[in-house]
């Protein structure tokens, strides 16, 4: 066939020979063609595959919290209530929200009112830890929290002055210098559950915490106002044996078994002197036909004015600090046990001179405080009264500052009311 076919091709082709070659062209293809198809059509194709059944796990679906700012809230207070004060806030990114212990507060742009005008005097409600001021001049008793000072409650009060609570009843007693009475405020209920009238002008006021007695000192009557605590008020119009001048500040104390109940007064010419309900002579109470307190001086400091008085932790003797602004000092005065109306009284009394004059006083176990308003000071004293021991930095005073002491000796904490800034200071481990 090649050889036909190269015979062909050295030959000219004619139209018939290209039509036998174009047809055996075709014939060819058609072959293969047929060839192949039939060579796919014997091959058996696999079958698919069988799935096999699998585990079929259903998303458990998890849910991430977003994570969300807990604002933490730090007063800057002059330690105290003035809300005026800084406030600075933290925002901190936790993964859930975080709760302060002490207090939850949400920030505002509102800025809080300081609800302190005039702060004048102070004390520790020891079953809350509260601090309760009275805010003068604008007649509001203000509870304030212990630890970081942001207002708790207020109440309405007619000029309130010096404050003193019976810590086992949990009663507080309020002076109202303007309207001659005394305020007894029911401090768990927070209600006014009486008014006392006393003489003029009550300056000063403590409570026997043993007894519940109440002494009130007149600064404008130059007398010593007596509650008991069973009967109504008296005054010491009968049984006096000292003539007060311009009595200012008094704490309560336990001395005897014969004197279960009584204070120590301070006045502005420089006596200090015992005040009992308790006949401290005949070891027996007064009756109502007697009239009175009894009061009996322990000791003249020769001085012009004397302001505060605090109990010391001596018990044999039992003495008192008590601050002399005249003399710009602190003296340590001891109780002494008598057995006649006339006393004689020691010449030289322990003390410790200060730069400018001291006004509060308060012991704070191991150290004793003193308020020096002219430098914005609160001095710390060796409970000997033998050195200054440090000082600490708290608000402005004014003119009117330096009564506004307290202490709190379940966590060691000292406050003290700044009038002129209208703020409280808190000062932790005062002592240190």
């Amino acid at each position: 066939m090649m050889k036909q076919i190269n015979e062909f091709l050295s030959k000219k082709p004619d139209r018939r020979s290209i039509t036998i070659l174009v047809t055996v062209l075709i014939l060819l293809c058609l072959c293969c063609l047929c060839l192949f198809l039939l060579f796919l059509r014997g091959r058996t194709p696999p079958p698919p595959p069988t799935p096999t059944p699998s585990q079929t796990l259903t998303p458990t679906p998890t849910f991430t919290p977003n994570p969300s700012f807990s604002p933490t809230v730090t007063f800057t207070i002059t330690p105290s209530l003035t809300v005026t004060p800084s406030l600075t806030i933290t925002l901190t990114r936790t993964k859930r929200p975080t709760i302060s212990p002490s207090i939850t507060l949400t920030p505002s742009s509102t800025p809080t009112p300081n609800l302190l005008d005039g702060p004048q005097y102070l004390a520790v409600f020891r079953r809350t830890g509260n601090v309760w001021v009275t805010s003068r001049n604008n007649s509001l008793l203000v509870e304030l929290d212990g630890k970081d000072l942001h207002v708790v409650s207020t109440m309405l009060v007619d000029s309130p002055n010096g404050i003193a609570i019976w810590q086992d009843k949990g009663l507080a007693y309020v002076t109202n210098k303007d309207y001659n009475t005394v305020t007894e405020i029911d401090l768990v209920a927070h209600t006014i559950t009486s008014k006392i009238n006393v003489e003029s002008q009550p300056f000063g006021v403590t409570v026997a915490q043993s007894t519940g007695d109440v002494f009130v000192a007149n600064n404008g009557s130059d007398d010593v106002s007596c509650y008991p605590s069973t009967a109504g008020p008296v005054t010491n119009t009968a049984n006096q044996k000292v003539v007060l001048y311009k009595p200012t500040r008094l704490i309560g104390f336990r001395y005897s078994d014969t004197i279960p109940g009584g204070s120590i007064v301070v006045d502005s010419s420089g006596q200090v002197a015992i005040v009992a309900i308790y006949n401290p002579i005949v070891g027996k109470e007064l009756t109502t036909a007697t009239n009175g307190c009894v009061i009996a001086k322990i000791a003249n400091i020769n001085k012009d004015a004397l302001a505060d008085v605090d109990q010391s932790s001596s018990t044999d003797p039992i003495t008192f600090y008590v601050s002399d602004i005249d003399g710009k000092s602190v003296v340590l005065v001891p109780l002494s046990l008598y057995t006649t109306r006339e006393l004689s009284v020691s010449p030289t009394y322990p003390q410790i001179t200060l730069p400018k004059a001291p006004y509060a006083v308060a012991n704070f176990g191991k150290c004793v405080g003193a308020v020096v308003p002219d430098q914005n000071r609160l001095y710390l004293l060796d409970p000997a009264l033998k050195e200054i021991l440090g000082q600490k930095k708290i608000g402005k005073q004014g003119d009117n500052g330096g009564w506004g002491l307290a202490y709190n000796p379940d966590n060691d904490t000292a406050y003290v009311a700044n009038p002129a800034a209208n703020s409280v200071t808190r000062i932790e481990n005062p002592c240190q």
